[in-house]
Parts: C-alpha cells; structure tokens; sequence
C-alpha cells in the first residue's frame, strides 16, 4: 500500500488526491495483495481508476527489476519452467500454478543464492552499482539453474525469501513467503497451495535428478 504521489514508477500519472480508500485515515492506492483486511467498508475494486494506475506502474518496475538481473541462462530457466508449468500433466486441473512473476523472482534469487553458497568473488555477483550480475553463458549452468529451481519450489512451504534489508519494512508479513522486490507489502505465495505444489515440483525433481 503506497501513496500513488509517492510511486517512483508512476511519472506523469501522481494526482494530488488519492484514491477513496484511507489506511489509519491516510489515503492510499492499493495493489492487490489479498492483505486488505484494515480497510474498512469498502473492498478493493479494479474499477477504480487509483488503483489501475498503482498496478499499471508496478507491473513496469518489476519488469524492469527482473529484466536488469537477467541474462541468456536466467531467460532460458525461466521459459522452461513457464512452459513445464503450462503443459506438464502431473498438475491437478484444479489447481493454481505459480505466477509467471513468482517464477521470474525465483530464477533470480536461486541465480544469487547460488554463487554466494559458492563464494563466488563479490565482483562477479554484483556490478559496481550493486546490482546483481546475470550468470555465465553455459550448458551446466542452464542444467544448474533449473534443478535449483525446481528444489526451490519444494521448499515453498517453507521458504521466507525477502529483498529488503530491513524485514520491519515488509509489513509484518511472515514465512512462508516469497515477498515482490518492488512491492514487499505483496506475498507471491499468496492463494497458492504449498503443500500440493511441493509434492508436484518433487516429483519433477526427482526425474531431474535420474536423468
């Protein structure tokens, strides 16, 4: 939940009134985090031109964020497991899959997680700004990146996995979760059936792991 003025991502867009909704009599524009339990008296709408505009601009920033820490491998992990997702037959037809961001946030935490368990030198993790560098071009890597993936999403019922540096900042938001870098009030997790989605992503582990 955060005033639409003070969006970085939302240039040209910030008007000085808010939407109709009020947090503790602050008025905010909000995301739909399945978090709205404080507003009072009114549900949240996509009717709402505030909120159009907040979900508009936050779906550019995380894009952005996901596209500056991506390289071939990344891009070619993510497809993958987008495309295991959609096709594979060992999914329950009732059963709703993980997000196409949530698995663009994986890719790019097991991408990190990675070379710091393999105590990589800083300057290959990072660049001189901090931000996270792509991994090298390569089969076994590619290979690496998937099988670490995939174990990822055996362990979501489990998982906290926050990009802040100060957890006071997340809104009170406990594990399991997997928190939105540009968003950190938004649980990926949120509406997804763990337990399930880890039985099915150990399954595709272990033919992975025998192949």
């Amino acid at each position: 939940m955060i005033c639409l003025a003070r969006n970085p991502g939302c240039h040209g867009l910030a008007r000085s009134t808010s939407s109709a909704w009020a947090v503790r009599t602050v008025p905010v524009d909000m995301l739909f985090t399945g978090e709205a339990s404080e507003v009072k008296g009114k549900e949240i709408s996509f009717r709402d031109e505030g909120t159009r505009f907040y979900m508009a601009a936050m779906c550019e920033q995380q894009v952005a964020w996901v596209k500056e820490r991506c390289g071939a491998v990344e891009l070619d992990c993510i497809r993958g497991v987008k495309k295991w997702l959609k096709v594979s037959d060992e999914w329950p037809t009732d059963l709703a899959r993980p997000s196409s961001y949530l698995v663009e946030v994986l890719v790019v935490r097991e991408s990190l997680e990675w070379r710091l368990e393999s105590k990589w030198e800083h300057s290959k993790i990072y660049t001189e700004k901090g931000v996270q560098r792509p991994l090298p071009d390569s089969p076994s890597n590619r290979y690496g990146l998937f099988k670490r993936l995939v174990k990822g999403l055996v362990e979501l019922p489990t998982i906290e996995a926050r990009f802040l540096h100060s957890p006071a900042s997340c809104g009170g938001i406990k594990k399991p979760c997997v928190l939105d870098p540009v968003n950190p009030a938004n649980n990926l997790l949120s509406r997804l059936d763990l337990p399930v989605i880890a039985l099915v992503a150990r399954t595709a582990l272990a033919m992975t792991s025998a192949a």
